[in-house]
């Protein structure tokens, strides 16, 4: 088959064509290249010129809109208005059009103008986080405090990585933790913990204990890192027994058995019949050179087990580490008890049990350190605590040797650790 060849005239017509549209994408280049580079000038008079070269970009004016605005030299609200009424009037669906105009009459006083600003851009992009997180914050200004809240709540659902910048807010406007858990925040782990997080951080017990309610109530695996702030604050705070039962909580959510022996004790795990979280109401085993702990399953003196501390030899110690909370009650009488058995302890100064009331002002109690080589012996105290003591502390000591000889060797066990109030405690033989 043959095809007739253009004729010379057809061809020049193409060739004009083609130059045209080139002509045309250079001089678009060029006039893009040119504004871009007068926006980058820096200058108000550069800026200005950059949208006479491109009068028809609606992002042109919305920059020159923002920087007139965030001018804080010359400041000129309704100017950057009148830019920014440029911009949506060549895009009127460029959500971050509206809201900047939206921003601007405010900054004027016009209030209606703005708030209609910002429902045409809810209206556009009802789904927009951004959106409905500026308009809840532009209510939240008007002290429109429902409205305000629904929106920011629309904007949580949206996208939860903005709870602690609208927390902050919202706590300031209402300080009521329930306002924040029925109309603000919603049922979403990422919300809760972020909002139990800042909760923690400003020391609002109260409100982090309801927050923290509403998340332990979902069920959800939580990792004891995220309760043990909440745990400090509440002992802090003198809320001992809200503090064992969300460290209760926590150490169920987290997956580990709470294994509470039954009986009236208040210390956790005194038997050491499961490993320590190392942190909250649990035993807390410091990190110390020249220490080693493990859980000895060979001679216990009760149960499956029993805590071993083993001193290498090659420090001379001031030691408190191996410790554990306990919320007391005030004007009320203990019985402490603890089991303790030693193996080639050295020095002239072994280790011992010990009781303190931190911030209290209450003496210690104080048991005769241990050397040498003991079987099982079991350390006994009654004591009340005063008006202000709300925490007791139990912890395992040894005080530094000033002899020559002073490195501390050998290994000391620990169990049937347990602290009753005397009202509950069986009586003794």
């Amino acid at each position: 088959m043959n095809f007739p060849l253009p004729n010379s005239r057809s061809r020049w017509t193409v060739l004009a064509l083609v130059l045209a549209v080139c002509f045309f994408m250079i001089y678009s280049s060029v006039r893009i290249w040119w504004a871009d580079r007068e926006f980058a000038s820096n200058t108000q008079a550069g800026r200005l010129h950059a949208v006479q070269i491109e009068f028809g970009n609606g992002d042109d004016w919305y920059r020159l809109g923002l920087n007139t605005l965030l001018d804080l030299e010359n400041p000129d609200p309704q100017r950057a208005i009148d830019d920014f009424r440029h911009a949506v009037s060549i895009d009127p669906r460029a959500d971050a059009y509206w809201m900047a105009l939206g921003e601007a009459y405010e900054q004027t006083g016009e209030i209606e103008q703005a708030r209609h600003a910002f429902e045409t851009a809810v209206s556009d992009y009802p789904g927009s986080a951004e959106v409905h997180w500026r308009y809840g914050s532009f209510l939240l200004r008007q002290d429109e405090l429902p409205q305000a809240f629904a929106e920011i709540h629309r904007a949580l659902v949206a996208n939860p990585t903005l709870t602690t910048l609208a927390i902050s807010r919202v706590w300031r406007a209402s300080k009521d933790p329930q306002t924040l858990l029925t109309q603000v925040l919603p049922n979403n782990d990422r919300v809760l913990r972020d909002s139990l997080a800042w909760l923690v951080d400003a020391h609002e017990p109260q409100a982090a204990l309801q927050v923290w309610d509403r998340l332990a109530a979902a069920g959800p695996p939580i990792s004891l890192r995220i309760a043990s702030p909440l745990v400090d604050l509440l002992i802090a705070s003198q809320q001992g027994d809200d503090a064992r039962a969300v460290w209760t909580q926590a150490l169920a959510l987290s997956g580990n058995a709470t294994n509470q022996p039954g009986g009236p004790s208040v210390l956790f795990d005194g038997g050491f019949e499961r490993d320590s979280a190392n942190d909250g109401l649990d035993w807390h085993l410091d990190a110390t050179p020249g220490v080693t702990y493990a859980y000895d399953t060979s001679h216990p003196h009760s149960g499956s087990r029993a805590l071993s501390v083993t001193f290498d030899g090659s420090q001379n110690l001031a030691y408190h580490g191996v410790w554990q909370l306990v919320p007391v009650r005030p004007g009320t009488s203990y019985d402490f008890s603890a089991a303790l058995r030693t193996a080639g302890i050295s020095t002239d100064k072994g280790l011992s049990i010990a009781i303190s009331f931190p911030g209290s002002g209450q003496p210690a109690v104080g048991f005769e350190p241990l050397t040498g080589d003991h079987e099982w012996l079991t350390e006994r105290a009654d004591f009340t605590t005063g008006p202000n003591t709300r925490m007791a502390a139990i912890s395992l000591n040894r005080d530094p040797s000033q002899k020559f000889d002073n490195k501390l060797g050998g290994t000391i066990w620990l169990d049937d650790v347990s602290l009753v109030p005397a009202d509950a405690a069986p009586s003794r033989p």
